[in-house]
């Protein structure tokens, strides 16, 4: 477990957009302050593993505002969504 939690530090580190936000101080804090930063890491970082990492309503918004008519009749529908689980 540790060293997966080892290589996804070092592929944020390595990560061009993300390295910037990666100093030292994470290398030496906590275990679980570590994994929280890997688990946030995962869920917004690209992957293979994944076609698109951007949760459904950010994909939908990102498309919409570049006038995808599909894209802008799916945010209608997660916007009627919330509206029904209200």
């Amino acid at each position: 477990m540790r060293e997966r939690l080892k290589e996804d530090l070092d592929r944020l580190a390595a990560d061009p957009l993300y390295a910037a936000f990666v100093g030292e101080e994470l290398a030496r804090a906590h275990i679980q302050v570590q994994y929280l930063v890997v688990l946030l890491y995962r869920e917004i970082a690209p992957s293979s593993t994944r076609a698109s990492r951007l949760p459904e309503w950010l994909r939908a918004l990102q498309l919409a505002s570049i006038e995808n008519a599909e894209a802008q009749a799916m945010l209608a529908q997660l916007r009627q969504r919330k509206t029904d689980d209200q």
